[in-house]
């Protein structure tokens, strides 16, 4: 239990996709945890977890540096609906 506690507190420090990296490594190795342990213990769906092993396996190339997201990523911008002025 201690060690689900230090996996989950360094988690809590690290961003998106560093966190996704990190449980794809724990996933890895001869004597890595499974799957749905990992989700278990990180509360991280199953299917971040897997793009976090894609993106393991391919060298993290496709993530661009100094961003969390990919440019797109997110929800688009509001506007503002301002009434327009009476003269």
């Amino acid at each position: 239990m201690e060690y689900h506690h230090t996996i989950n507190v360094l988690l809590s420090r690290l961003t998106e996709p560093q966190r996704r990296w990190y449980v794809a490594t724990l996933a890895q190795g001869p004597h890595a945890l499974s799957l749905y342990q990992l989700v278990r213990i990180t509360g991280l769906d199953r299917n971040t977890i897997r793009r976090g092993c894609r993106d393991v396996a391919d060298g993290c190339a496709d993530v661009p540096q100094g961003r969390q997201r990919r440019p797109g990523g997110g929800q688009p911008t509001a506007e503002k609906k301002i009434p327009p002025s009476k003269p």
